[in-house]
């Protein structure tokens, strides 16, 4: 009969419903509603929700109150820096630094798709030639202009650098060629579809070329002026911090940022992370045994929620669907690992692997 289901499917069936739910459970919040407030014995009966009246407007946490600036956010990283140059770093765990102070050409939105940024917008002429148009205005932190001459001299740093570890992502890219002021033109070897989407990470971001003509190989250690994102570098403490300050000229006037600084600090004992202190908001990069530690404990660590694939553990008030909710009162914005891409083509297979872990993107776009 059409649209029958065997025994063997349905008991099938049952058991991957059976496996997802136990792993929602695990992970998932306790059951028996909402906690009881602070101070209230156990099994006293609480009052009762008030129901909304019809037709009264409901106060919601986006018309609450606008965002506000200011404040400094403490991250706590499993591991402390080789690099502060993204174009030689290999560093996964350090992405989340280098998109608060370096812009990509293009970013990858919610529904993983490529969105202009630096870049306003491209075209391909042919298979083997993208041309880029260049948002006008920008500047990096030096006060010097970002332009074509400058995403080419990036694009020729990647190819001939020596330590360069993006090498390989940008090996397809026969030359860069100013077209004009602002325009970009990439001649490739051969098609390739990827290439989009390797530049939404560290392939794509700028550095200003003063920045690194001043500096040599000192901006391993030293990145002031060096970018154009939200936020600025403003110093690092080896082994005991990295500061980001907000660039109050940033060019996305609609991206904030509202925190006043970003405070980084290296904490390679997992023992140390699982630990509540009151000196950081948030911890990222736990190994696995410590991962699932905790995950059972998420109760004793202040309500926090993760994701299983790893990454920067937020506090769920701070959830990316609630940041939507809220209006990103708290200027935040948290990329989540996708998975794998069912559409099953490379470049989308490339886009879902540019956030493996949770990504904590400060001040940026919604």
């Amino acid at each position: 009969m059409p649209g029958a289901v065997s025994r063997r499917q349905f008991l099938r069936r049952a058991a991957l419903v059976s496996g997802g739910l136990a792993l929602t459970v695990a992970c998932g919040p306790q059951a028996g509603g909402p906690p009881a407030p602070e101070g209230s014995a156990p099994g006293q009966a609480q009052p009762a929700q008030q129901a909304p009246v019809a037709g009264q407007p409901q106060p919601t946490p986006a018309t609450a109150g606008a965002p506000k600036k200011g404040g400094v956010l403490r991250v706590g990283l499993y591991v402390e820096a080789a690099t502060m140059d993204p174009h030689l770093s290999g560093s996964k765990i350090y992405r989340q630094i280098y998109h608060n102070i370096f812009d990509p050409l293009v970013v990858i939105d919610d529904k993983l798709e490529v969105k202009p940024n630096l870049a306003e917008s491209w075209q391909t002429p042919d298979p083997r030639t993208l041309i880029f148009k260049l948002r006008q205005g920008v500047k990096f932190h030096d006060g010097t202009d970002f332009n074509a001459e400058a995403a080419k001299f990036n694009f020729d740093r990647m190819a001939t650098e020596p330590k360069s570890v993006r090498k390989g992502e940008v090996a397809n890219i026969a030359s860069a060629e100013v077209v004009d002021a602002y325009t970009l033109k990439l001649n490739l070897k051969q098609p390739d579809a990827p290439l989009l989407a390797t530049l939404t990470d560290r392939a794509g971001m700028m550095i200003s070329p003063a920045a690194i003509k001043k500096f040599g190989a000192d901006l391993e250690h030293d990145i002031t002026g060096a970018g154009t994102g939200p936020f600025q570098f403003a110093e690092w403490v080896k082994d005991d911090h990295l500061l980001l300050k907000r660039n109050e000229n940033y060019w996305n006037k609609d991206a904030g940022p509202y925190l006043e600084q970003v405070r980084y600090r290296p904490i390679p004992d997992d023992t140390v992370k699982l630990q509540p202190a009151g000196w950081r908001d948030r911890r990222a990069g736990l190994s696995g045994p410590a991962q699932r530690a905790a995950c059972q404990n998420r109760h004793q660590s202040g309500g926090h929620r993760r994701s299983v694939s790893g990454g920067v553990l937020v506090p769920a008030q701070h959830h990316p669907a609630a940041i939507r909710q809220q209006g990103a009162a708290s200027g935040g914005h948290v990329r989540h690992r996708h998975g794998r891409d069912r559409r099953g083509s490379l470049a989308g297979r490339r886009r879902a692997r540019q956030w493996t872990d949770l990504t904590l993107q400060l001040g940026l776009r919604q």
